[in-house]
């Protein structure tokens, strides 16, 4: 259902303001070295922001109500449900939760390229998908632990190898992972 409202939308944009690259200013800025790294300012904003994100969720999930009975939903639905969770309410407060974050995200990315198109998150996809398999599916902090590790693969590979192969060895670190641990870096309870 996600993908065919994303191409929906993505069709919808495109009839709207038309299939071109949008450009916007970015202020350039020197390059620093942190470590054995060469980041940018905006670079370093947006891994601030993104731990800041990172640790606002763990924050929501385990010292908040709304956390309590979304972890209690994503265990048992009927079960929440019978115990008085407010099903409706929890799950819109998800889908605005995970909008912001997505919103948040996609902000962060069009700043980074200082340019973007309606099909630029298509390329991101699989992606994103290959890294909630890898840290383990319905595990929030999998799927961040996952980003982290297909991230860190891919973009300290691009010293190595063509950066143009870069989503290929995401695709080879899903498989590996697949064959090696198919439940993911943090399986859900019970499933280790």
């Amino acid at each position: 259902m996600s993908f065919g409202l994303s191409l929906i939308l993505g069709n919808v944009v495109e009839g709207a303001w038309g299939p071109g690259t949008q450009f916007f200013a970015v202020v350039s800025t020197f390059p620093l070295h942190v470590g054995p790294f060469l980041l940018t300012p905006a670079q370093l904003v947006i891994i601030g922001v993104a731990i800041l994100s990172m640790f606002g969720v763990h924050l929501l999930l385990t010292r908040t109500r709304l956390g309590k009975e979304m972890r209690a939903m994503s265990d048992n639905p009927a079960l929440a449900q019978v115990s008085g969770i407010d099903i409706n309410r929890v799950t819109t407060y998800a889908w605005f939760i995970s909008g912001t974050l997505a919103g948040l995200a996609g902000i962060a990315l069009a700043v980074s390229t200082a340019s973007f198109e309606p099909a630029f998150g298509e390329n991101f996809l699989f992606i994103i998908f290959a890294s909630v398999i890898v840290g383990g599916i319905g595990q929030p902090y999998g799927a961040m632990l996952g980003a982290f590790l297909i991230g860190m693969v891919t973009e300290v590979s691009a010293a190595f190898i063509d950066p143009a192969y870069s989503t290929d060895l995401a695709f080879v670190v899903l498989i590996i992972m697949l064959l090696i641990r198919p439940q993911g870096l943090i399986p859900a309870r019970g499933k280790a």
